[in-house]
């Protein structure tokens, strides 16, 4: 799980072991040398990979850890998992999938949209993320008035819904970007690089008047292939 998620568990008095592709130590919680190692003695294993290869490939690493189910795990799921917020259970073409196949993706390593909108669309192999702006779980600003930390904040939450669907910044085919004062670009660019560390993808960018919110400087969506999904 991605290492907001993994931080909220710990939170709530939860016993954590993460795995990542990537290492990454998380506060609080175990850090595990395989998927194995990860689901070894666990009452619940999460794992946010939505790529199919590498869901296949992580489950069987974790394969000789795991136990068989029961009819009351799936309370348990509810139990843990309520702190992200309501848990369902989905079924057929997954959950979010309507019946054009365009799936709606609203991962827990972000805070919850307004309900109008979702935070990224699927269809097959193509993620469209809605903009995201610099606003805390509590529709705060965050960095009011620095663009350096705005623009962090944004590009981290495109980070994390991007890895929620198995991407990362080299499967991104289009940024575009609004800003609200385009001599603030320079401060955006020393942040982005940092993130879109490879060859760049199609990218736009775009002055605007004002953003949504008061205070907000800047707005980038981006459009992404999942690796290995058809």
């Amino acid at each position: 799980m991605v290492a907001p998620m993994a931080r909220r568990l710990v939170a709530a008095g939860r016993e954590v072991t993460v795995w990542n592709r990537t290492p990454r130590a998380v506060e609080g919680a175990a850090t595990a040398a395989s998927p194995a190692e990860a689901v070894a003695d666990a009452d619940l294993v999460v794992t946010v990979l939505r790529d199919p290869a590498a869901v296949e490939g992580v489950l069987a690493d974790a394969a000789p850890g795991l136990r068989d189910g029961a009819p009351q795990d799936l309370e348990r799921c509810r139990e843990v998992l309520g702190v992200f917020g309501t848990v369902r259970e989905a079924g057929g073409r997954g959950p979010g999938t309507g019946r054009t196949g365009v799936g709606k993706v609203n991962p827990a390593s972000v805070p919850a949209t307004n309900g109008l909108y979702s935070h990224a669309t699927r269809a097959g192999n193509l993620l469209s993320v809605s903009g995201q702006v610099a606003l805390d779980a509590d529709g705060n600003v965050v960095g009011e008035g620095d663009m350096t930390r705005q623009a962090e904040h944004v590009m981290e939450s495109l980070a994390r819904i991007l890895a929620d669907q198995g991407c990362t910044f080299d499967d991104v085919t289009h940024i575009r970007t609004f800003v609200t004062d385009m001599s603030l670009l320079p401060e955006y660019g020393a942040v982005r690089r940092r993130f879109i560390t490879g060859e760049p993808p199609a990218s736009t960018t775009v002055e605007v008047s004002r953003l949504f919110r008061p205070g907000l400087l800047i707005e980038a969506e981006v459009t992404a292939v999942v690796p290995g999904a058809v």
